[in-house]
C-alpha cells in the first residue's frame, strides 16, 4: 500500500520547470527515506523492548540505536528539513528519546496517533517537528490546531514551535487563550498575521472558531490535543473540542498526547478518528511512567508539622528551583505569606481562576514567565502547574498537600527530573484521622495506591535530609 501511494504521489508531480523538478526531487527523497524507516520499523518494533541500551532520556547513551540495522539514533535519519535539524542541534537534542523514535516516523507518515509517554521525554517535539516538516509556509490559512488545557501549556507549545522553527522562513504561530488579550485583539491578530499554526485553550478557540467565525479551520491538516486525557474527561472542555472538531475537514491528521490515559479517555479519543483510519497507539507499562532519575519520598505527619518540615527541606537541600503543590489558591497565598515572614523572599504563588479579574491574569502570566526564566526559586502552585509544564531548572517537587489521585501524583512529580536531570519528589501525607477535606480519597488511600502500583519507587523520607541530593 505504501509503495503504491509513493508511486502515485511521484507520478502526479508536474515537473515542467526547474523549480518544480527540484521540489519533486526533495519530496521523493523525503518520502523514500520515510518509507524505508517505516518498513524497517514495522518489522522490528517487537524487538525494541529487548535492546538494553535503548534509554528514555534525551541523550540515552553514546551508542547508536539500531532497528533492523536501520539507525534511528539521530534526528537526521527521519527525513527532517535541514532547517529543523539545525534547530534540533542548537536545542541540544543529540538523540531522539524512545517516544520520539517510536512515534516520529508514524507521525511524519500521516498516521492517526494516540501517544502515551512519561513526562519529560519529548512528546511535544513529536508533533512540533511533524507539523514544521510539512507545513506550507506560503499559506495564509490555518493548517495546524493545537489544543491544551491551560494558557501556560499553550504558551509552552507555541514557544517550542518558535524554537524549532527559528530557521524556517515565514512560519507564523499564534497563541489564543481566555483571561489574556481580549477577543477583539485576537481577531485583529488573525486578520493581520494570518497564522498557519494556532495553539490555544478550548474555550477561547471555540469562541473564535464557532461563535465569532473569525478563525477559519476549513483547510486544517493537523488536529492535536496535548494533555488530551484531562480535556476529554472534563465534560465542558470535551464539548468545546467536539464543536471545534466538527468545523474542520474530515481528512486531517489527529494526534493526542499525555503521560496518562484511562480506558474511557482512549475510547473517547478514538471517536475523533474515522472508522476506516488506522490508529497508531503508543503505550507504556505503569511501572515505566516515572522518570529514571527521579527519587521519590513520603512522610506521614499532622497538618501542624508540615511547615516545619518544609522549612527544613528548603534550608538543607540543594534546590535549583522547586514547585510546592497545595490544594487551593487560599492555601497558596497563606503559605507564601508564612515563608516570607521567615525570610524567604524568592517565592511566588500561581493558580488559576478567570473570576479573579484581568489584574490577576496579568500577574499569573508574569509569575509564570519569571519562574520559567529562573528569577525566583520557589513556586507555590495548585494543579495548574501539574501537567505538561517543562522548566529545566526544577529539581525538587514537594506535595505540601497530597494529590487526590494517582494520576495527579504522576503528573505533579513529573515536573522534576526531566530530560536526564536528577530530581527529587517529596510528599507530605496527613495523619489518617485528619485526611478529609472532601477529597475523593484520603491522603493515606492515595499513598497506598501509589505503593501498591509502584512498590519500589517510594521511600520514607530519611532523617538526614542532606542525603537527598546524593545520586
Amino acid at each position: 500500500m505504501s509503495v503504491i501511494i509513493l508511486i502515485l504521489f511521484i507520478k502526479d508531480f508536474d515537473i515542467n520547470s526547474r523549480k518544480q523538478r527540484e521540489n519533486a526531487y526533495l519530496n521523493r527523497s523525503f518520502l523514500i527515506r520515510i518509507l524505508f524507516i517505516q518498513i524497517f520499523y514495522q518489522k522490528s518494533s517487537a524487538l525494541m523492548d529487548d535492546i538494553p541500551d535503548f534509554k528514555e532520556e534525551q541523550q540515552p547513551t553514546g551508542k547508536d540505536i539500531q532497528i533492523d540495522n536501520y539507525n534511528v539514533s539521530q534526528f537526521k535519519n527521519f527525513g527532517l528539513k535541514e532547517e529543523l535539524l539545525r534547530a534540533v542541534k542548537e536545542a541540544g537534542f543529540e538523540h531522539p528519546t524512545r517516544v520520539q523514535a517510536e512515534s516520529l516516523t508514524n507521525a511524519l507518515l500521516g498516521e492517526q496517533l494516540i501517544c502515551q509517554a512519561k513526562a519529560g521525554t519529548g512528546k511535544t517535539a513529536v508533533f512540533v517537528l511533524t507539523v514544521l516538516n510539512t507545513i506550507n509556509t506560503e499559506s495564509n490559512k490555518v493548517e495546524c490546531l493545537v489544543i491544551t488545557h491551560t494558557r501556560e501549556l499553550a504558551q509552552q507549545a507555541r514557544d517550542e514551535f518558535l524554537r524549532l522553527g527559528k530557521f524556517m522562513k515565514s512560519v507564523k504561530v499564534e497563541c489564543f487563550y481566555g483571561g489574556g488579550e481580549p477577543v477583539s485583539v485576537n481577531i485583529q491578530t488573525i486578520e493581520t498575521v494570518k497564522p498557519q499554526i494556532v495553539v490555544g485553550t478550548p474555550g477561547r478557540l471555540k469562541d473564535l472558531i464557532c461563535e465569532r467565525k473569525a478563525l477559519k479551520v476549513d483547510r486544517l491538516k493537523y488536529f492535536i490535543l496535548d494533555e488530551a486525557d484531562t480535556m476529554i474527561e472534563d465534560l465542558n472542555m470535551r464539548k468545546d473540542i467536539q464543536d471545534i472538531f466538527l468545523k474542520s475537514p474530515q481528512e486531517k491528521q489527529f494526534m493526542a498526547f499525555s503521560a496518562t490515559f484511562t480506558e474511557s479517555s482512549r475510547t473517547s479519543l478514538k471517536r475523533f478518528i474515522a472508522d476506516n483510519k488506522h490508529i497508531y497507539e503508543i503505550t507504556i507499562k505503569p511501572e515505566q511512567l516515572f522518570l529514571d532519575k527521579l527519587k521519590q519520598y513520603y512522610m506521614k505527619m499532622p497538618e501542624a508539622l508540615k511547615f516545619h518540615y518544609l522549612r527544613q527541606i528548603l534550608n538543607t537541600c540543594k534546590l535549583n528551583q522547586c514547585i510546592i503543590f497545595v490544594k487551593s489558591s487560599e492555601k497558596a497565598d497563606a503559605l507564601v505569606t508564612e515563608l516570607k515572614k521567615k525570610g524567604e523572599e524568592s517565592v511566588r504563588q500561581l493558580y488559576g481562576g478567570n473570576r479573579l479579574g484581568p489584574d490577576h491574569q496579568k500577574m499569573r502570566q508574569k509569575t509564570y514567565e519569571q519562574f520559567r526564566n529562573g528569577h525566583f526559586r520557589l513556586l507555590v502552585a495548585t494543579n495548574l502547574m501539574g501537567r505538561g509544564i517543562d522548566i529545566d531548572k526544577v529539581n525538587y517537587v514537594i506535595n505540601f498537600d497530597m494529590p487526590d489521585s494517582l494520576e495527579t501524583y504522576l503528573h505533579r512529580v513529573g515536573r522534576a527530573g526531566r530530560q536526564e536531570t536528577n530530581g527529587v519528589a517529596i510528599s507530605f501525607v496527613k495523619s489518617e484521622e485528619e485526611a478529609s477535606d472532601g477529597k475523593k480519597q484520603t491522603d493515606d488511600e492515595v499513598l497506598q495506591q501509589i505503593l501498591k502500583q509502584y512498590p519500589d519507587k517510594l521511600q520514607q523520607l530519611p532523617q538526614d535530609l542532606s542525603t537527598l541530593d546524593k545520586f
